[in-house]
C-alpha cells in the first residue's frame, strides 16, 4: 500500500479496525472468482492470453 495517498491507507485502516473493509469491498465490488492462489492467478492469465 505504500504507493498509495497517506488519507486512502488512514481510510483503509480504519476500515481494517473497525471489521468492515471485507463488507466494503463486497459492496464495491459485487462479482467474485474462484482463483485462490497465485498459481491459479498464472494459469489464468495465461489462458486469457
Amino acid at each position: 500500500m505504500a504507493g498509495y495517498p497517506p488519507d486512502l491507507r488512514a481510510q483503509i485502516r480504519a476500515l481494517i479496525v473497525e471489521g468492515r473493509l471485507s463488507d466494503n469491498l463486497q459492496r464495491r465490488y459485487p462479482g467474485h472468482h474462484d482463483i485462490g492462489s497465485d498459481g491459479a492467478l498464472y494459469e489464468h492469465v495465461q489462458e486469457c492470453g
